[in-house]
């Protein structure tokens, strides 16, 4: 007999997965959650089970989209979509890596993201995308409510996909919630070796050509005509081959997820050589490429002049003479800062930082586009 997803079968919903949740809380893994916007109900079945603290470290449930942009680091093009889910399991594995130190059990970072049906206009349909990330492998669900519009249905779908898709992490996996009135759309990024290792921490760099003068860090999501431009005005401006650097790692924002790591990489391979690290500051930057040119811009040498992205002012100063004694330099190009084009000159920076900086003037080059416009275009 299918179940249907109406108000007045939701207690055949929660019969079917209680076996689930007994298995789940069973193994061995244990993560963190983070939810927004729906999918909490099924976090509170979890935690209605006995034995829920043997899987749950902990859960966030950032429901206003400051506080989750806050999170996750940056302004988000939108609260519900993959991007975001894929964000928000990173920084849920993060989590749960912080909180289990020293235990070898099995990690994950469960993410849940949604858009239900409400009184108040809304760009787009209702939906909600589940994301798990673990140390070996990156999973994500889209959900698309086409035929379902009771909120409270929806949200019994959703509980019972979240719980599903836990339990398929693991091969727990016990009968198929109904699908019924629903599109489901599943994803799955398998991680290397070396990606694993480069999120643990245990390895510094892959994919590294065999010399490396100029080096371009940047997200690139997405890569760009702004970013290509750059690379040509620096290749020509300095006499050798660009090499663009992604860190998994980031002083602002959460790790990459698996997701993002696949999609960002094969971006990279249609511009051009790329290093993968996981050096999220500079002076880790300098450690792995000596005598190295680094192209930023006026932004971001903005902040490595920044006392708030170190412990103290001195802890600055220690790091900008490290860059210094590996004989690395800093290529700067002009963006457009709170509305108006900044160039080097228009920066006020310590005298230290400035005499390992070079300016690429606005007629040399100035391109206004920039990934997030893209991202809040798409």
């Amino acid at each position: 007999m299918a179940a249907h997803y109406l108000s007045k079968d939701v207690s055949f919903s929660k019969n079917m997965t209680d076996h689930t949740i007994k298995a789940i809380h069973q193994h061995p893994a244990h993560g963190y959650l983070c939810i927004t916007g729906g999918g909490a109900s099924g976090l509170s079945r979890l935690l209605a089970e006995p034995g829920a603290s043997n899987t749950i470290l902990g859960a966030d449930i950032p429901y206003s989209s400051t506080m989750l942009s806050s999170q996750l680091g940056g302004t988000l093009s939108s609260a519900c979509s993959e991007d975001t889910a894929a964000m928000m399991a990173a920084y849920a594995f993060e989590r749960a890596r912080r909180f289990s130190k020293g235990s070898e059990r099995p990690l994950f970072g469960l993410a849940c993201t949604a858009a239900l049906a409400t009184e108040r206009a809304r760009r787009g349909e209702n939906r909600a995308f589940i994301a798990i990330q673990t140390e070996t492998a990156f999973f994500l669900r889209g959900i698309y409510f086409d035929d379902l519009t009771s909120r409270a249905d929806q949200e019994a779908v959703l509980a019972d996909l979240l719980i599903q898709a836990l339990s398929q992490q693991f091969n727990l996996h016990r009968g198929e919630p109904s699908t019924d009135g629903i599109r489901i759309t599943d994803n799955t990024v398998t991680a290397s070796i070396e990606w694993q290792r480069l999120m643990s921490g245990d390895l510094a760099m892959f994919s590294t050509p065999p010399s490396i003068k100029a080096v371009f860090p940047g997200a690139f999501n997405p890569i760009h005509q702004g970013h290509q431009a750059i690379a040509r005005v620096a290749e020509t401006r300095l006499g050798y081959p660009i090499h663009f650097e992604l860190s998994v790692t980031n002083v602002d924002k959460p790790a990459l997820s698996y997701w993002h790591l696949e999609r960002r990489i094969q971006g990279l391979k249609t511009v051009g050589s790329y290093v993968i690290t996981s050096a999220p500051t500079f002076r880790e930057k300098a450690t792995l490429f000596p005598n190295a040119c680094f192209l930023v811009g006026v932004d971001t040498i903005l902040r490595i002049d920044n006392d708030r992205y170190y412990a103290s002012p001195s802890d600055r100063k220690a790091a900008i003479d490290y860059i210094t004694t590996q004989n690395c330099r800093f290529l700067v190009f002009g963006r457009v800062i709170e509305g108006s084009f900044n160039t080097l000159g228009d920066l006020e920076l310590s005298p230290q930082l400035r005499q390992l900086c070079d300016e690429v003037t606005a007629s040399e080059f100035r391109e206004d586009i920039s990934s997030r416009d893209l991202r809040a275009r798409s």
